[in-house]
């Protein structure tokens, strides 16, 4: 074989050759377009996992957060969940208050000791998170050092500072478009945030706004809640002791008005007493004395309740004890008994005063010594039925000043007359149409032939004030003595 012959063959096997290695490019080519198909798969799949997983947290996120009630319940899931989102060693909240333009600190919670606590304040302009209510986005600080540095006169950017604080991302809260106020997460350590930390917090914005919004309302009625059942409770507990003090006055203002008087073959008495509170300012009181005679006082605090009856129990004893310390009566004054009483009283209540009316009454021989103090004068009806109205010729009230001259005066009390005191409370029952009882009606009521007895006086005159109020109220208390000598 030449060697033309030889060589054919060779080339052939170089074409052969150079085919498969051509071939075999193309199938590694095809292996490496698969591979690098394969790896852009598992990443768009691993890309998708981790948007779903940030989904299904972040769903989870605003499903909790719109579980809390209370502010701190809100604040506290948040500081609880939110750190595997947004990295903190410190949250804080703070309100703002538009009318008063102060941003004030009411929730913090951190792992460091804390200088910026509940209730401190500062005013909105001194601050530079006036920007923040503009712009409506969160603001990030990377270096709180540094920017406590540059603005000296930012007292809470030093006071961070001071708890360790390196970096900061402050959160506007919008609600309604209004920003009402800011969620602060701070760390210690530097560069902690970034713009992620911005669009997570961003895409939750809106619900954790009015979550803690809300939570603080309700913060805020439940705190008002409490406080209203605190004060429901101290006033129940004032009613209950202020029911026991008014039964105990009350039973001790009682003891000032005699259910029963004393009665004898030359006396009838008989008693009327209505109070305009549950505890009056009146007092009366009929005294035997040693020779045989009677002694009388009427009195009449001004205004009603609880201090005229602690008023009228102070001049009670004082009348007793003016009376009883005589020799047995014999040297009874009216005079002087309302002068002893009021040198005990005077100064002892301010804005205070008492009218009173005293007399001795001496049924045997017909004779009737009396005194007044501001007080109504009395009334006789005669035996023949006209009524006299004695003449006051008194002093003032008691206890307005000292050494006050009071003057006796003697009257004769015939057998079949009939001594009516009473208080002003009578004369000045108003009735619905405005007019006063008056004394006029008073003394046309004593004058009735048919009222003989004291006991039918006193009914009817109570019968006629009740049908002249006509069930109103009583402006003031009433007391009403009826004092008969036996014909």
């Amino acid at each position: 074989m030449s060697d033309g012959e030889q060589a054919q063959p060779t080339s052939e096997l170089s074409r052969g050759s150079a085919r498969g290695e051509t071939k075999a490019r193309a199938v590694s080519a095809a292996g490496d377009g698969c591979e690098h198909l394969r790896q852009e798969v598992a990443s768009l799949t691993s890309t998708l996992e981790l948007q779903r997983r940030e989904f299904r947290r972040l769903s989870q996120i605003v499903s909790r957060v719109n579980r809390g009630q209370l502010l701190e319940d809100v604040l506290n899931f948040i500081y609880d969940e939110f750190a595997d989102v947004i990295p903190y060693d410190r949250i804080g909240y703070a309100s703002i208050n538009h009318e008063q333009e102060l941003v004030v600190s009411e929730w913090s919670r951190s792992r460091n000791p804390q200088q910026i606590v509940e209730g401190y304040s500062r005013p909105l302009v001194d601050t530079s998170l006036g920007e923040l209510v503009r712009s409506g986005r969160p603001r990030i600080i990377n270096d709180m050092a540094d920017y406590a540095r540059a603005h000296t006169t930012s007292e809470t950017s030093h006071m961070l500072v001071d708890e360790s604080i390196r970096s900061s991302l402050t959160c506007p809260l919008v609600v309604d478009g209004r920003t009402v106020g800011f969620l602060f997460f701070d760390s210690v350590q530097p560069a902690a945030y970034n713009d992620a930390h911005v669009d997570f917090f961003l895409q939750i914005a809106g619900v954790v706004s009015v979550a803690i919004h809300r939570g603080r309302m309700f913060s805020q009625l439940s705190e008002h809640a409490r406080t209203i059942e605190q004060q429901n409770l101290r006033l129940a507990e004032e009613n209950e002791r202020s029911r026991r003090e008014m039964a105990l006055a009350r039973k001790v203002q009682m003891a000032l008005i005699p259910t029963s008087l004393p009665q004898s073959d030359r006396l009838r008495m008989s008693v009327l007493y209505e109070p305009a509170d549950q505890i009056g300012g009146d007092a009366l009181s009929v005294i035997p004395l040693d020779c045989g005679c009677v002694a009388v006082y009427m009195a009449d605090a001004m205004g009603h309740g609880v201090s005229a009856a602690l008023l009228m129990s102070v001049v009670t004893a004082a009348f007793r004890m003016a009376i009883t310390q005589g020799d047995g009566g014999h040297e009874c004054s009216p005079a002087e008994v309302l002068r002893q009483v009021n040198e005990a009283v005077v100064g002892l209540f301010e804005m205070n005063y008492v009218t009173a009316f005293c007399c001795v009454l001496d049924a045997a021989h017909g004779r009737m010594v009396y005194s007044v103090a501001g007080h109504p004068p009395g009334l006789v009806r005669r035996r023949a039925g006209h009524v006299e109205e004695l003449s006051e010729r008194g002093g003032i009230p008691l206890g307005i000043e000292d050494e006050v001259a009071y003057q006796d005066v003697e009257t004769d009390l015939g057998p079949g007359d009939l001594l009516l005191l009473y208080t002003d409370g009578v004369v000045e029952a108003v009735g619905d149409d405005g007019e006063q009882f008056g004394l006029s009606r008073l003394k046309g009521l004593l004058a009735r032939g048919d009222l003989a007895a004291t006991d039918t006086v006193t009914q009817t005159l109570h019968e006629q004030l009740m049908g002249h109020c006509q069930c109103r109220r009583l402006d003031d208390d009433v007391t009403v003595l009826a004092v008969q000598r036996v014909a």
